[in-house]
C-alpha cells in the first residue's frame, strides 16, 4: 500500500488573539451538475448506473436499534446540503433525530465497499413547514450536514432549476431520468443504483388515469410522470430526483414523493416540484457563509497550543518513510498501581492535546480503585521498558530526553459515557504540571477545530501506540482504512456482537495477517491524519481506541471514538 500524504487548504482566518487558524479544506470554484467521469466508454446495456454516472445521488439510512436500514435517495445540491423528500426523514412520531440518520454519497452498490464512498452524519434536518403525510402536500425536506463532502469525479453537486423557466407546462412529453435503489421487479431492494426514464404528463391526464389516487393530491407542487406500463417508482426511489440534461449541465426538477397502490401498479407516480421550493430552499442555503470555527474553539483559542500542535518533522515525506522515533510526540500512557499486588503496570494511552491536558478513553479512568489506581501519565515515551529512549536511525545512534511523568489533576469524563454500551468514551485530563513541549519528545496533537478538519475522511489513518497483551514495548505504527456505519454494523450484527453505532465513532478495519499472528491495540490508542494547519502540515487527532475483538477469529471491526463530534465539548472544558 502506497502510504503517501494529501493536503489542501483554504484561507486563513485571524482571530481577534492575533492567532491565525488555518486548515485544509475541500472548497473548490465548483460548479455544478457536470460529469467527471467519461462513463459513455463503460455502459454495456441496461438500466445500472455506473460509478460517476450519478454523481450527485445520495443514499439515506435509518438507524432502527442496531441496524442501519435503507431508507431514501436524496441529491446533493451544494457541499453540506442534501435535498430529499419530507417523508424520508419522517417518523411516526417526528422527524428522525440526527444521531439517527446516515447520508451516503458516491454509492453505486448499496452493501459493497467502494473506495469513493462518502459516510456524513445529519447536523440538522429542516421539513417544509406546511409538509403533510396525509395530504401529500410540500413532501420536501433538506438534510443540512455536520460535515462538508468532498468533490471528487464520484460526487458532485447537481443544478437547481433555472428561475426563469419554472413554467412544468415546458417539460410536458419530456423525458426525465430518475435514479434510485429502488424495489425490484421481484419485490427486493437493488442492490445497485437503477435508472428509469420517464416523460411528464400534464395534470389533466394525470388525474383522468386515477381520480381517487390523484384528485385529492394534484396542486401546483406536484407534478406526475410514467408511461403505465409498468415503468415506475417504488419505495427506495422515494426522495431521489428527478433529473433532465439541459446545454450539458443536469438539473433537478422533481423529487420522488409517491406512487400508485402498489409498485406493479401501472399508475403515473407523483414528483414534487424542485422549481417550485426555489425560494424556500435558497432560504436555508444562502446568505453569508458560516463561520468555520465554533464559538467555543474562538473563546478558547489560546488555550489550543497552535503554535506547537502537531509537528511534523518530515513534511513532504511518505508516511511509511519517516521514523517512529520522535515522530509522534503527543503520545502517552496511563500508569496505573495494582492494588493487590502494588505493582506498576500501563493499561491505556493518554494523547497530549495541550500543554495542561490530554485525552483519553473514559473507561480507562473509570476502573474500580480497588483494583487499579492511577499514578499518572509518562510523556514522551518510546519504548516502556527503558528510559531513556535510544534507537538506531540510518545508523546513528539517537537518545530522547527522558520520559516526564505529570500527576493528574482533574479527570473530565463525557457526560453520556455509556449510553448506549461504550458510546461517548472520552475523558479530559488536566495535568498537575504543564507537558514540558520543550523536549524534542513531548508536543501536543492538534484537534480537528474547524469544519474542513472535521469533514477530512482519509482513505487510511495512522495509527500508533503500544500493543496489549504483547512483549513487544516499542511503540507501534500501522495504517488501518475505515468502514462505513452500515458495513460495520452488519459486521457486529452477523456475529451477534452488541453495537449500536453512532455518530460519534469511527469503525476499522481489523488487519488479517498472513503470518497468522494478530496484534491487540492498548485502549485510547489515537488515530491521526496530516493536514495543512496554518502554514504547515501538522498532525490532527481524529480517534481513540474505544473495543473491539479480542480474539484472533474474531474479524469485525475496531470501534474508535471519533474526535470531531466532541471538539467543541473539549474546548468548553479547557481553562488556563
Amino acid at each position: 500500500m502506497p502510504v503517501t500524504t494529501t493536503t489542501t487548504t483554504i484561507g486563513c482566518v485571524w482571530f481577534v488573539a492575533v492567532t491565525l487558524l488555518c486548515a485544509g479544506h475541500s472548497v473548490q470554484g465548483q460548479g455544478c451538475g457536470e460529469r467527471k467521469v467519461d462513463y459513455a466508454k463503460l455502459i454495456l446495456g441496461g438500466e445500472d448506473a455506473i460509478s460517476g454516472q450519478w454523481p450527485w445521488h445520495a443514499a439515506i439510512f435509518h438507524r432502527v436499534e442496531r441496524t442501519f436500514m435503507y431508507q431514501c435517495g436524496g441529491a446533493i445540491i451544494n457541499q453540506n446540503t442534501i435535498l430529499t423528500a419530507a417523508h424520508c426523514v419522517q417518523l411516526n412520531n417526528g422527524v428522525i433525530s440526527v444521531d439517527r440518520l446516515s447520508v451516503q454519497v458516491g454509492r453505486t452498490y448499496l452493501y459493497a465497499a467502494e473506495g469513493h464512498t462518502q459516510e456524513h452524519q445529519a447536523d440538522r434536518i429542516i421539513v417544509h413547514e406546511e409538509y403533510s403525510a396525509a395530504l401529500v402536500r410540500h413532501d420536501i425536506a433538506l438534510i443540512k450536514l455536520a460535515t462538508d463532502i468532498q468533490f471528487t469525479e464520484y460526487v458532485q453537486p447537481v443544478c437547481l432549476w433555472d428561475r426563469a423557466r419554472t413554467d412544468i407546462g415546458m417539460l410536458i412529453g419530456r423525458v426525465g431520468t430518475v435514479v434510485g435503489f429502488g424495489i425490484t421487479e421481484i419485490g427486493e431492494v437493488a442492490d445497485r443504483l437503477r435508472v428509469a426514464y420517464m416523460p411528464i404528463v400534464d395534470a389533466q391526464t394525470c388525474l383522468e388515469s386515477n381520480r381517487n389516487l390523484f384528485g385529492r393530491v394534484l396542486t401546483r407542487n406536484i407534478f406526475c410522470a410514467g408511461f403505465r406500463n409498468g415503468t415506475t417508482v417504488c419505495g427506495g426511489d422515494s426522495g431521489g430526483g428527478m433529473y433532465f440534461e439541459v446545454e450539458n449541465r443536469w438539473y433537478i426538477r422533481g423529487i420522488v414523493s409517491f406512487s400508485g397502490q402498489n409498485c406493479q401498479s401501472a399508475d403515473y407516480a407523483g414528483f414534487s416540484d424542485v422549481a417550485t421550493y426555489l425560494d424556500w430552499i435558497n432560504r436555508y442555503t444562502s446568505g453569508t457563509q458560516s463561520s468555520p470555527y465554533s464559538s467555543a474553539v474562538i473563546d478558547k483559542q489560546q488555550l489550543l497550543a497552535l503554535d506547537i500542535c502537531g509537528v511534523n518533522s518530515y513534511p513532504g515525506t511518505a508516511e511509511d518513510a519517516k521514523p517512529v522515533f520522535q515522530g509522534y510526540p503527543w503520545l502517552g500512557v496511563i500508569e496505573y498501581v495494582q492494588s493487590s499486588t502494588g505493582q506498576r503496570r500501563v493499561l491505556c494511552q493518554a494523547t497530549l492535546i495541550t500543554r495542561s491536558y490530554a485525552l483519553s478513553a473514559a473507561q480507562c479512568v473509570s476502573l474500580p480503585a480497588s483494583s487499579n489506581r492511577i499514578i499518572g501519565i509518562r510523556l514522551g515515551e518510546f519504548d516502556t521498558a527503558s528510559d531513556p529512549d535510544c534507537v538506531y536511525v540510518e545508523g546513528r545512534r539517537e537518545c530522547q530526553s527522558p520520559a516526564q511523568v505529570v500527576g493528574i489533576e482533574q479527570i473530565i469524563v463525557h457526560p453520556g459515557f455509556n449510553n448506549p454500551a461504550y458510546a461517548n468514551d472520552l475523558a479530559l485530563l488536566r495535568l498537575q504540571q504543564l507537558a514540558n513541549v520543550n523536549q524534542e519528545n513531548i508536543k501536543p496533537i492538534c484537534l480537528p477545530f474547524s469544519t474542513a478538519l472535521k469533514s477530512h475522511k482519509p482513505s487510511y489513518y495512522i495509527r500508533t501506540g503500544w500493543l496489549a497483551r504483547s512483549t513487544s514495548t516499542a511503540l507501534y505504527r500501522s495504517f488501518p482504512s475505515s468502514i462505513e456505519s452500515v458495513g460495520c454494523q452488519d459486521a457486529y450484527n452477523d456475529q451477534d456482537v452488541p453495537l449500536e453505532k453512532t455518530q460519534g465513532q469511527i469503525c476499522i478495519r481489523r488487519d488479517n495477517p498472513s503470518t497468522g499472528v494478530c496484534t491487540f491495540n492498548m485502549a485510547a490508542t489515537p488515530l491521526q491524519s496530516v493536514q495543512v494547519v496554518g502554514p504547515s502540515e501538522r498532525y490532527v487527532l481524529y480517534g481513540l481506541l474505544s473495543f473491539g475483538p479480542k480474539q484472533c477469529l474474531e474479524t469485525y471491526p475496531d470501534v474508535y471514538t471519533a474526535i470531531a463530534p466532541y471538539v467543541d465539548w473539549i474546548v468548553s472544558n479547557l481553562r488556563p
